[in-house]
């Protein structure tokens, strides 16, 4: 694919969460058209797993673990678990509901972003068992400290 893609996306992943509009339909059609999901390149494809992790495009998950399963270089995957293990930007948007003291919705925003970090999570944990045989001894290392949460 041509380098503008590379660059559409980056610039779609730099944006906050909220600020794709309906994010979820515009996921779905840019799948749909551009099949980024199922791109054989490795760079285009982290890039769309990046976008989908960070705005909780749940129907997206089953291409970020068919892109984890098909790579095995830190380049690709350790930024992708962290990803997934930090959450993405969700939490952030119930701080900033709270601040703006936006009473409808609050506990319904929390509890959908709660339930994407644990899906993100889970994700990451399983496929990582999954992969593990797979992976190069140093990669599993570093894996394995993100999946504890340890630095170093």
């Amino acid at each position: 694919m041509p380098p503008r893609h590379r660059y559409v996306l980056d610039l779609l992943a730099a944006l906050d969460t909220g600020a794709l509009v309906d994010a979820a339909a515009s996921l779905a059609a840019m799948d749909a058209a551009y099949k980024y999901g199922a791109s054989i390149n490795a760079e285009l494809r982290m890039r769309w797993c990046q976008l989908v992790i960070k705005q909780n495009w749940e129907p997206g998950f089953a291409s970020v673990r068919a892109f984890l399963e098909s790579q095995g270089k830190i380049r690709y995957t350790v930024p992708i678990y962290r990803m997934l293990l930090n959450g993405s930007e969700c939490v952030c948007h119930v701080v900033l509901c709270l601040l703006s003291r936006c009473a409808t919705g609050v506990s319904s925003v929390m509890r959908a972003c709660l339930f994407l970090f644990s899906a993100a999570k889970a994700l990451a944990a399983a496929t990582f068992e999954a992969t593990k045989p797979a992976l190069h001894l140093s990669v599993i290392g570093i894996l394995e400290r993100l999946m504890s949460g340890r630095k170093k």
